[in-house]
């Protein structure tokens, strides 16, 4: 990636090309890809470092304080300081102390809160023969090829 670029589109964007350009490159193109890929390596180790740097050093900052007098007088104070932040080193701990990673869990029920029901083919082609047996019973005959998509019908009615 171009120099001082953290994304493959800002890189992209650098060299006058559109970020699809770079990813089909990379698909033909064996040694341009291990390429990309150290790129991609490299910005990663520099967001890695510049966060273990906000976590420890803090982040240098400036602030400038202009106080204007009565008498006309003007004093500019200059504080330089660090900001520290928090949440980048939480993230350092989530990613190297397993005890700070965030943890989920799923459950998924069945109906009215019961087991889920994992049904095989075999009882559900058991199901369908019982329907099938119960809509002959009420006169009603079915055949398992009625399921089957059948030809589209015209308007007529009439399949012609």
């Amino acid at each position: 990636m171009a120099e001082g670029c953290l994304s493959l589109a800002g890189a992209a964007k650098e060299v006058g090309v559109h970020r699809a350009t770079v990813y089909r490159l990379a698909s033909r193109d064996a040694e341009f890809a291990a390429e990309l890929g150290e790129a991609r390596e490299s910005s990663l180790d520099l967001i890695e470092a510049r966060l273990v740097e906000a976590a420890t050093k803090g982040i240098p900052n400036e602030v400038t304080t202009t106080k204007t007098y009565p008498d006309g007088t003007v004093e500019t104070t200059v504080r330089k300081g660090s900001t520290f932040v928090p949440a980048a080193g939480m993230f350092m701990l989530k990613r190297w102390r397993p005890e700070y990673r965030d943890s989920y869990r799923a459950e998924i029920s069945g109906l009215e809160a019961g087991p889920v029901r994992i049904e095989s083919i075999d009882a559900i082609d058991r199901q369908i023969a019982e329907l099938a047996a119960e809509l002959a019973r009420r006169g009603r005959p079915f055949e398992p090829q009625d399921l089957v998509d059948r030809e589209p019908v015209d308007e007529a009615g009439d399949g012609n």
